[in-house]
C-alpha cells in the first residue's frame, strides 16, 4: 500500500479535484483506493457527498473513539472509499495526531493499494505531520496561475525538509498540471518550465480546464459520474 499526499502550499491548485478523480480512475482500473479528507474545510467530503448513501462519521469521530474504523469508511458508487473531514479537524493543528493516523494506516494496509491524503492549502505543524507518515507526494500545479511555480518551489522545500528530519522515505512522485488551457501563453510557459526543470517527476498528461469539473464538485460527484465523456475524464484515465 502506498500513502500518497496531494499537497500544495498554494490554494486553488487542484488538490481535491486530482485526489478524487485520479482515485476514481485508478478504481476503474481495478485498484483499491481509500481517500482521507484531511482538510477541515471538507472539500473532498462534499465532492463525494452524492456518490454515497450517507456518511457514518468523520476522522475526528474515529480518532476520539466514537465510531469504529468500519463505520468511518464510506463506500462510493464510483468504487472509491473515503473517510470524511469535519471542522473540528482544525483543532488538531498543534496536537500529536501522527500516532492515531499511523494506526489507521496500519489497520487498512492489507485492504488498499493506495491511500490518498487531501491536504489543506498551507504549511503548518499539521501538514508536516501528514507528510511524516506518507510515502509519496503529488503536487498539482495550476496551469493558468501566475504564482503556481512559486507554490511548487515552496512545497518542494517542505518535502525536502521533512525527508531530512522526519521521514527518509518521502519523495515527490509526480507534478500534475491542472486547469490547462492549451492556447494560453502562461500555460504553455508553465508546461515548458516543468519539462525543462522537473522532467523526472512532471507527468506528461495534464488536466484540461473544463466547467464540467467545477460543476461536478458543486453537486458532489466525481467528473466520471457527472460527465463521463468530457475531456477531463480522458485526461484522468491517461494520467
Amino acid at each position: 500500500m502506498n500513502v500518497v499526499c496531494f499537497a500544495s502550499e498554494k490554494g486553488g491548485s487542484g488538490k481535491t479535484t486530482c485526489a478524487v478523480n485520479l482515485g476514481v480512475a485508478l478504481a476503474k482500473s481495478g485498484k483499491k483506493i481509500l481517500l482521507l479528507d484531511m482538510d477541515s474545510q471538507g472539500s473532498l467530503t462534499h465532492h463525494l457527498s452524492q456518490e454515497c448513501d450517507g456518511v457514518g462519521g468523520n476522522i475526528v469521530d474515529l480518532w476520539e473513539g466514537r465510531i469504529s474504523l468500519q463505520t468511518a469508511i464510506t463506500e462510493c458508487k464510483s468504487q472509491v472509499h473515503f473517510i470524511a473531514s469535519t471542522r473540528q479537524l482544525s483543532e488538531y493543528g498543534n496536537q500529536d495526531f501522527r500516532a492515531k493516523l499511523t494506526q489507521i494506516l496500519a489497520a487498512v494496509r492489507k485492504n488498499y493499494d493506495y491511500v490518498f491524503l487531501d491536504f489543506p492549502p498551507m504549511l503548518s505543524d499539521f501538514t508536516v505531520g501528514l507528510l511524516a507518515v506518507a510515502d509519496q507526494v503529488i503536487v498539482p500545479v495550476e496551469g493558468r496561475g501566475g504564482l503556481s511555480i512559486r507554490g511548487l518551489h515552496s512545497q518542494i522545500e517542505t518535502v525536502n525538509l521533512v525527508r531530512e528530519r522526519l521521514n527518509a522515505r518521502l519523495k515527490i512522485s509526480g507534478i500534475i498540471v491542472c486547469r490547462l488551457v492549451e492556447r494560453m501563453k502562461l500555460c504553455q510557459e508553465i508546461v515548458q518550465y516543468l519539462a525543462e526543470n522537473h522532467r523526472e517527476v512532471a507527468y506528461p498528461t495534464a488536466i484540461r480546464e473544463s466547467i464540467k469539473i467545477a460543476e461536478a464538485a458543486s453537486v458532489g460527484k466525481s467528473i466520471f459520474s457527472y460527465s463521463s465523456r468530457s475531456g477531463p475524464v480522458k485526461d484522468f484515465l491517461a494520467l
